[in-house]
């Protein structure tokens, strides 16, 4: 599978492949185990806290590339509501992006060797602040 957990002292770790075109029916089972995966670590005394990774951010205000509404459906719900979820990291964006929902991170990340973004379109959702004070270039 291209999705997975690993536990680390009492971290939960949780991959999430984000490329849907490429999983096709499997997407809707990867949710499900997502889901499944969450519950497992909120329910686990060992387990402290749970960071989520994948490739597409649900969130960016990228001029480069757009935010993936197919990872803000099938994951963000589920990240949100659980108890123990810290962060969610991802790229795809080339330029570094970081949001607070609640007390929920999102953060992406820079580099990769893609095109940079110049700066940032003034996208905004509802419930979801910038917590990135740098300047709007961001490499």
């Amino acid at each position: 599978m291209t999705w997975y957990t690993r536990a680390f002292d009492k971290l939960g770790l949780v991959w999430v492949d984000s490329n849907r075109s490429e999983l096709g029916p499997k997407w809707e089972e990867q949710r499900l185990w997502f889901e499944g995966a969450i519950a497992a670590y909120d329910a686990d005394g060992a387990i402290r806290g749970v960071l989520v990774f994948c490739h597409h951010p649900p969130y960016t205000r990228s001029t480069v590339v757009s935010d993936s509404n197919d990872v803000a459906t099938a994951f963000v719900p589920t990240f949100m509501r659980a108890a123990k979820t810290l962060a969610l990291f991802s790229g795809h964006a080339h330029g570094y992006e970081h949001y607070v929902a609640g007390k929920k991170h999102f953060v992406i990340t820079a580099g990769g060797g893609g095109p940079r973004p110049a700066g940032l379109a003034s996208t905004s959702w509802p419930g979801v602040v910038d917590a990135y004070p740098g300047q709007s270039k961001r490499r």
